[in-house]
């Protein structure tokens, strides 16, 4: 198993808060690498070159937006959603989170076990049903980060309480071109850290709310081509 403290912003964001916070987290730190500037309103446009290194989320948000897009647009472009995939994978093999299936699976299961009531004695016919009821509830509703991941994410606000105090005191905003800073804080407590460190850019691009829905390409070159 990966050790918390080597999981990355992106992954510590899905951890934390699913797919949606990963894609916020590697937006967050798009902007403070001046990778991403705020178009109309809603909107967000890039800028510069792509980011180097291992950062797969970034590059492929970075590589899917063309014109200006809503932020949660973007994060739903084919090639956004299998990286993000890929990150969840390895967190479910890694035992952080939950696979999708068991999920799915184990209430579908537990309601295999019904016809059997049938054959129970008229006095249980009422109590086993509400058993088995309460049952397929827990597991529908069985959280999908694993305890080792509810562990992890606590172990790492732990270490990180100088960034949990920059966002209470206000001083965050004086690291909002720092990306490390920016992707941890964001990755583990999402939306304050959003406000703290990037206040103008995370309402005005639509962090906060995914933003407008564009389907729409603002130059034509774009729009004659396929999307990538």
């Amino acid at each position: 198993m990966k050790e918390a403290k080597q999981l990355g912003p992106t992954e510590i964001g899905l951890l934390r808060g699913g797919r949606w916070a990963a894609a916020q987290t590697a937006l967050a730190m798009l902007a403070a690498r001046g990778r991403l500037i705020a178009g109309p309103p809603g909107r967000i446009r890039r800028t510069g070159v792509a980011p180097s290194g291992d950062h797969m989320l970034e590059r492929a948000l970075f590589s899917d937006l063309y014109g200006t897009m809503g932020a949660r647009e973007l994060a739903n472009q084919p090639r956004v959603r299998q990286v993000v995939k890929d990150v969840e994978l390895r967190l479910v093999r890694q035992g952080y989170l939950r696979a999708r299936s068991v999920r799915i699976l184990l209430p579908v299961a537990s309601l295999t076990v019904v016809p059997c009531v049938a054959a129970r004695p008229a006095s249980q016919e009422v109590g086993i049903p509400l058993v088995l009821a309460s049952v397929v509830l827990a597991l529908w509703f069985l959280p999908r980060r694993t305890w080792s991941g509810s562990r992890a994410l606590n172990a790492l606000r732990a270490r990180n309480r100088s960034l949990a105090t920059m966002i209470r005191d206000g001083s965050a905003a004086g690291y909002s071109a720092v990306p490390d800073k920016v992707g941890f804080g964001v990755a583990l407590f999402g939306r304050p850290a959003l406000l703290a460190f990037l206040p103008t850019f995370a309402a005005d691009a639509g962090l906060l709310d995914g933003g407008k829905w564009t389907r729409r390409l603002d130059f034509p070159e774009a729009r004659r081509g396929r999307w990538r």
